[in-house]
């Protein structure tokens, strides 16, 4: 089984970074099916969707905010 990644780890290289942001802009524009992997790395609010509400807080996370 795939190793849990953490949470904003959209990408699953162990660090949340622009690139995670980039990946979560993707799967909103229709662009990538995110696995379900991903799904939990990307939902950071936890209502089983992505949005702009974690657009947010992924942006939060990557500038130290959260």
């Amino acid at each position: 089984p795939e190793p849990e990644r953490i949470p904003g780890d959209l990408n699953g290289d162990g660090t949340v970074n622009s690139m995670d942001a980039n990946v979560l802009k993707r799967i909103l524009a229709g662009v990538v099916t995110p696995d379900d992997a991903t799904v939990k790395a990307g939902d950071l609010n936890g209502d089983g969707e992505f949005n702009a509400v974690d657009s947010n807080a992924l942006s939060r996370m990557i500038s130290g905010i959260e």
